[in-house]
C-alpha cells in the first residue's frame, strides 16, 4: 500500500510540475515558482480554476507590482472578478448593480458644454459629445471627444469639430462610431442666408481615423430634400460602411413632423447619398427617426409618437420599424413593424433602440409599470433564421418608481443589455439618474420575479427556431 501511494505522488509531481515555496503552490508543466502575491499558480489548457474570495478592502491591501500582471481574485463586495493588469485592478465581470465607472473628462473643460449628452464605443476608442460647446466666438456650436483606452485608463486622443461651425450648430449632440470612423450629428444647424435663414435644417459629419492621433473630416451630410426645422442628426448610427441619419420632425406634404431617415454608403472616401426612408403609415407628429441603429446590414428605426391609426384613443404607444439591405444596392426594405405586445397610450415605445448581431432592445420610457406612472420598461427582440422578428422579452428595473424613466437609453452588446434611468433619484439626488447593468444571457423578464433564463434559450422557444 505504501509503494502506491509513493508511486501515486511520483506521477503527480512529474506530471504536473508541483512546486512548493513557502505559502506559495505552483501547478505547471515546467516547474517555474509561483508569484509571491499568488497563493496558488496554475497553468493548464484543460481545466478551469476557483480562485480566492476577499473583500475590496482585503484585495487592495495586496502588495502589487508590474510582475503580478494577470492575478485574479473575486471580489466580495461587488460581486466580480477583479484582475490586476500590473498597473490597477480591473473589473472582467458585472455581475451586480456596482459597476464600477472609468471616468474621463476633455482637456479643455468648458462649463455647460454638456459634455457626456452622447456616447458610444467600440473596441478601444470610445467617443463623447458635448454639444453645447463654444468653438471660439461660436457659443453652443458643440463638440465631441475621442478617448482611447491604453492599459486601465482613457485617454483623450483627438477633439472633434466641424470644419464650418457656428452658432448653436449643436454638434455631438448624438454620435456613433464603427471601426475607424465617426458620426456626429448637429440637428440644429442652420443652411441659408442671413436675410433667409433655413433653421435647424441640421447636419451630420463624418470622420476618419488615419494615423496614430489623427481624426480627419471625411463628409458632411445633409438631406437632399432638408427644410426648416427638420432635425436632421438628431439620431445617427454606423457600421461599416452605411450609414443611418434620422430627422424625425421632417416634413413631407403638408402633414409636418412625421419624420425621415436617410441612408448613405461609403464610397472610396466619400458617402454619397443613397436612399431616404418614409413609410405610408406614418402620420403627422409620430417623429419617425427619433432613434436609429444599424447592425450590418440590418437597420431599426424608432418612432415614439406613432398612435398606431389616425383618430386612435391609444396616443404615443410609439413603434420600431425593421429593415434590411435588399439586393437592389440603393435600396433598404421594411421587414416588419412592432408596436409592444402590451401597448398603451403614451408608452412612447421606439424612443431608444439598439441592435446587437440578431438581437435588439427597445426602450419605453414613459411606460406604466404595476401602476407607477412613467415608470418605464424596455423590450427585447430577436431575428430568427426566417429574418423574422420577434419580440422575446420585457425588462424593468427591480425596486423602480413612478417617472424614473427606465428605457431612455439603451444598448445591447453580447452578453449584455444596458438600460438607462435618467430621472430615477438616486437617496436624496432627485433625477440623478442611474444605469441598470444587466447580463442579457441570464437576464429575468422582470428581474424582480421569476427563475432566471438565457436569452438564447427563449429566442429559441419564442421565435419558433
Amino acid at each position: 500500500m505504501e509503494k502506491t501511494r509513493f508511486l501515486i505522488l511520483f506521477i503527480l509531481f512529474y506530471a504536473f510540475g508541483l512546486c512548493l515555496h513557502a505559502q506559495n503552490i505552483s501547478i505547471t508543466n515546467d516547474g517555474s515558482a509561483p508569484s509571491a502575491n499568488a497563493i496558488l499558480d496554475v497553468k493548464s489548457t484543460t481545466k478551469g480554476v476557483k480562485i480566492p474570495r476577499m473583500t475590496s478592502e482585503q484585495r487592495n491591501e495586496i502588495a502589487t507590482s508590474a510582475s503580478d500582471a494577470g492575478l485574479l481574485v473575486f471580489d466580495l463586495d461587488k460581486g466580480t472578478l477583479y484582475m490586476f493588469d500590473g498597473i490597477s485592478w480591473l473589473p472582467l465581470a458585472f455581475l451586480s448593480n456596482a459597476f464600477p465607472a472609468i471616468t474621463g473628462y476633455p482637456n479643455d473643460r468648458e462649463e455647460d458644454s454638456n459634455f457626456g449628452c452622447s456616447v458610444a464605443i467600440d473596441g478601444d476608442y470610445a467617443i463623447i459629445g458635448a454639444y453645447l460647446n463654444d468653438i471660439g466666438i461660436y457659443e453652443d456650436a458643440g463638440a465631441a471627444y475621442i478617448f482611447h483606452r491604453v492599459g486601465s485608463s482613457w485617454k483623450q486622443q483627438a477633439r472633434l469639430t466641424a470644419d464650418d461651425s457656428s452658432w448653436a450648430d449643436y454638434f455631438g449632440f448624438s454620435v456613433a462610431i464603427s471601426g475607424d470612423y465617426v458620426i456626429v450629428g448637429a440637428y440644429n444647424d442652420d443652411f441659408g442666408t442671413v436675410q433667409y435663414p433655413i433653421v435647424a435644417q441640421g447636419s451630420a459629419y463624418i470622420f476618419h481615423h488615419t494615423t496614430g492621433s489623427t481624426w480627419e473630416q471625411q463628409a458632411k451630410l445633409t438631406a437632399l430634400n432638408g427644410d426648416e426645422n427638420d432635425w436632421f442628426g438628431y439620431s445617427v448610427s454606423i457600421s461599416g460602411e452605411f450609414a443611418a441619419i434620422g430627422a424625425p420632425y421632417a416634413n413631407t406634404g403638408f402633414n409636418g413632423a412625421l419624420g425621415e431617415v436617410y441612408m448613405y454608403r461609403r464610397s472610396g472616401n466619400n458617402w454619397p447619398y443613397q436612399n431616404d426612408i418614409e413609410e405610408d403609415d406614418v402620420h403627422a407628429g409620430d417623429l419617425f427617426g427619433w432613434s436609429v441603429s444599424l447592425y450590418g446590414e440590418n437597420l431599426i428605426v424608432g418612432a415614439p409618437g406613432e398612435d398606431n391609426s389616425p383618430g386612435s384613443p391609444y396616443d404615443w404607444i410609439g413603434a420600431v420599424y425593421f429593415y434590411y439591405h435588399s439586393s437592389d444596392p440603393n435600396s433598404w426594405s421594411l421587414t416588419v413593424k412592432h408596436n409592444a405586445s402590451d401597448a398603451t397610450s403614451d408608452d412612447r415605445f421606439g424612443t431608444s433602440v439598439c441592435m446587437y448581431e440578431n438581437y435588439a432592445v427597445v426602450g419605453a420610457p414613459y411606460d406604466d409599470v404595476a401602476g407607477e406612472s412613467d415608470r418605464g420598461s424596455a423590450y427585447v427582440f430577436f431575428l430568427n433564421p426566417t429574418f423574422t422578428w420577434h419580440e422575446i422579452d420585457k425588462i424593468t428595473a427591480t425596486g423602480g418608481n413612478a417617472n424614473d424613466h427606465f428605457g431612455a437609453s439603451v444598448a445591447i452588446h453580447d452578453p449584455y443589455i444596458i438600460v438607462g434611468a435618467d430621472l430615477d433619484n438616486i437617496g436624496s439626488n432627485a433625477d440623478q439618474g442611474p444605469a441598470m447593468y444587466l447580463n442579457a444571457m441570464v437576464l429575468n423578464g422582470t428581474l424582480s420575479a421569476g427563475s432566471p433564463r438565457n436569452l438564447r434559450e427563449r429566442a429559441t422557444s419564442l421565435a419558433g427556431l
